[in-house]
């Protein structure tokens, strides 16, 4: 069992050290207006069938909603899938984690948990740094996610407690709005 867990744990920092490297070498950007909403549906449905994101996933879509950017979509798809997977890793098991598309052009993470320290919540985005948790995990996700956002011309907002809770922790995203 302990060898199973640990080549499991090797294969996902094997993953996040080649989201990594592609956040690295500048594959955020794209000439290319891009519709993101099919992405992020399509992460959203992919994790869903996924053990720990089963009937734990609900996305909402604001009535004008939408998602554009000139963004890359493959490196849109590795931000809401590191978003999403820190959520669920993060949050109490069976908790349901938000996913909304607002009408500003931005994406919001929501998830339950306990509050995270305002002064860490900067240092999340730094590499190996990981808040007081006891989730698996590499301290890579969210260095990756604001690698791509930043090459995307957007921003990565992080708050604990989440927008309306006493608890839990938001990550949005805002792109340009066209």
């Amino acid at each position: 069992g302990q060898i199973e867990r640990s080549l499991s744990h090797l294969a996902q920092l094997a993953e996040k050290l080649l989201q990594m490297s592609r956040a690295e070498a500048g594959i955020g950007a794209s000439e290319t207006d891009v519709d993101l909403l099919p992405v992020v549906e399509l992460v959203v449905e992919d994790i869903g069938r996924s053990d720990i994101g089963e009937k734990r996933i609900q996305f909402h879509l604001s009535p004008e909603g939408s998602l554009h950017g000139r963004v890359n979509p493959d490196a849109y798809g590795i931000v809401v899938r590191n978003l999403l997977e820190n959520a669920l890793v993060h949050s109490p098991k069976g908790s349901l984690v938000d996913v909304y598309i607002d009408e500003d052009n931005g994406l919001r993470v929501v998830n339950a948990g306990a509050i995270v320290e305002k002064s860490l919540l900067p240092k999340l985005t730094t590499r190996f740094t990981r808040g007081a948790t006891e989730a698996t995990g590499s301290g890579l996700g969210l260095a990756i996610v604001h690698n791509l956002v930043e090459q995307m011309g957007g921003s990565l907002a992080l708050s604990s407690p989440a927008s309306g809770r006493e608890d839990g922790f938001e990550a949005r995203i805002a792109l340009p709005e066209r």
